[in-house]
């Protein structure tokens, strides 16, 4: 197994399937979204969603 690059796990798996379903942070389609991925802590979730937006901004400025 030497020599195998190694990919850590995804921190907030349900944040980003949610961005790739969403299309990105669209709050008309949030509330659904949530319902749909079973989020259980909503204000996490949209923390981590937030996390992968600005995360996507950071060279735009």
């Amino acid at each position: 197994m030497e020599g195998l690059p190694i990919q850590p796990a995804c921190p907030a798996p349900l944040a980003v399937a949610a961005w790739n379903f969403l299309g990105g942070l669209e709050w008309g389609g949030v509330e659904v979204a949530a319902e749909m991925f079973g989020v259980q802590d909503v204000d996490l979730w949209l923390h981590e969603l937030a996390v992968i937006r600005d995360h996507g901004n950071r060279g735009s400025t």
